[in-house]
């Protein structure tokens, strides 16, 4: 019988959360990211830093759409995506990994950033339980 305690299903892994992180793929190219959440001192300092420069608009409650999407790339290239593989640009030309192309590839593809964003904000990957399981799969 399977284990459904509460550490069985919560308890995460702390070095996949904000050390080595979790590879996602898509397709032929792949993200290594970090988890979105207090588990990773990183994600909120470029939180609070990223979020001062937009500090008028979010009190205002007028950010719009395009300075929340900026807002987001910069926190996840200073704090998630931490290495990828296989992303080309319009053209086919592989895209080296930078912070700089991090935030470009995520503010002109905001689906793709928001399917990263959801598996960086959710337990599934960090498990420690599903990690488990995955090892003795190997």
């Amino acid at each position: 019988m399977e284990h459904t305690g509460p550490y069985a299903l919560y308890e995460t892994d702390p070095k996949k959360e904000s050390g080595k992180g979790v590879k996602i793929t898509f397709g032929s190219f792949w993200f290594q990211i970090l988890r979105a959440g207090a588990s990773n001192p990183k994600f909120l300092a470029a939180s609070i830093q990223h979020t001062k420069r937009f500090e008028e608009a979010v009190q205002q409650k007028s950010m719009t759409e395009e300075q929340a999407n900026e807002l987001m790339a910069e926190v996840y290239a200073d704090s998630i995506i931490i290495d990828w593989g296989g992303v080309v640009d319009r053209k086919g030309v592989p895209m080296s990994y930078t912070r700089d192309n991090v935030v470009t590839l995520l503010c002109d593809l905001p689906e793709l950033a928001a399917k990263i964003r959801a598996k960086a904000e959710g337990i599934a990957l960090f498990r420690m339980e599903a990690n488990k399981k995955a090892v003795k799969k190997q």
